[in-house]
């Protein structure tokens, strides 16, 4: 039997190592090693409540908003405090920014760069696949990272910098003014440009009535522009290349819903999905640390009762990493 560690996984955000046990060519058993201590639960003990508003964003460099964001709106809860309209505006107005951000840095930055791997160099699309997603030099590269600027300006209308935006309890620490609006739309506009004429090759409406893989099919069918895109390169190609196969999981999905508003109902809702789609109940979330660094519960406990006691073991057979494993309906 082969074994190999892979340390770290480039690329991620996060420090994340794999060990891979191997046997005729398959793999018997993989482990997904939390390579770092954090403790966030800890340090935010005995702590203002506030303080949870310049903490929690330090979780992750990528998406601190988020991480805000449920800081203030637990902090809206616990106080009673009632957020305006423009206060739910601005927050769900960054939230998207970032989320924006993210697909863009996912696509092109973390992603992108492995279409440009040696193995895929025989193959009649390399030469376009190395013009656009090299890193550094390529194209389409180039256009994301300048695009992820022109998306932190929004932030720094609204929200000061990016990353780590701070949100207050009941709103935010601005001001919308007229101006800032028509600044934003602005670069919302250059944004609109490179997503429409690089990445899909046609209008984000057009794309959106895209509801099947036979929709999108005929969509790259439909014009010299589709599939000349980055999206349709990557949809022509990327059966060839074999990525139709990699990540292929247990087909369960969850989303938490996001962009909050006045009725405190997410515009965009959440939902847990295993083949039929059904509705969020948060209360089926647990946190297992059978194979994590501490003790202190047997079985799964909610995030709310959870326990962060650490106790590092590096010769136990059962314990080998500092993440807790998220389950929901133990799933």
């Amino acid at each position: 039997m082969k074994e190999l560690d892979i340390s770290p996984i480039s690329r991620i955000e996060g420090h994340l190592d794999f060990k891979i046990m191997i046997e005729d060519h398959k793999v018997v058993d993989a482990k997904a090693i939390g390579a770092l201590f954090r403790g966030f639960e800890i340090i935010l003990k005995g702590r203002e409540p506030e303080d949870a508003l310049i903490i929690t964003p330090r979780i992750c460099g990528v998406c601190p908003t988020s991480h805000n964001d449920a800081s203030a709106r637990a902090l809206d809860c616990a106080y009673d405090a009632e957020v305006p309209p423009n206060g739910y505006l601005v927050r769900s107005t960054l939230l998207a920014t970032e989320n924006t951000m993210s697909h863009a840095a996912h696509i092109y930055v973390l992603f992108g760069p492995d279409l440009v791997n040696m193995k895929y160099s025989k193959h009649k699309a390399y030469p376009e696949l190395a013009k656009r997603f090299s890193a550094i030099t390529g194209t389409s590269y180039k256009g994301a990272v300048l695009t992820r600027i022109k998306l932190d300006e929004i932030f720094a209308i609204f929200g000061g910098k990016h990353p780590h935006t701070t949100f207050v309890p009941g709103g935010v620490p601005c001001r919308v003014k007229t101006s800032d609006i028509t600044k934003a739309v602005g670069i919302l506009m250059g944004v609109q440009d490179f997503i429409e004429n690089t990445t899909l090759g046609c209008s984000v409406e057009r794309w959106l009535e895209n509801k099947s893989l036979k929709d999108v099919q005929a969509w790259l069918e439909e014009d010299e522009k589709h599939a000349n895109s980055d999206l349709g390169l990557i949809i022509r190609y990327g059966p060839d290349l074999g990525l139709h196969k990699i990540g292929v999981g247990p087909g369960k999905f969850l989303a938490y819903g996001v962009y909050h508003q006045k009725d405190s109902k997410p515009w965009l809702p959440g939902g847990y999905f295993d083949g039929k789609l059904h509705e969020l109940d948060q209360s089926r979330i647990s946190e297992h640390i059978k194979h994590s660094w501490y003790e202190g519960y047997e079985g799964g406990r909610h995030p709310h009762e959870g326990v962060t006691k650490p106790y590092y073991d590096p010769e136990s057979d059962d314990k080998y990493s500092w993440a807790k494993s998220p389950r929901y309906s133990d799933a």
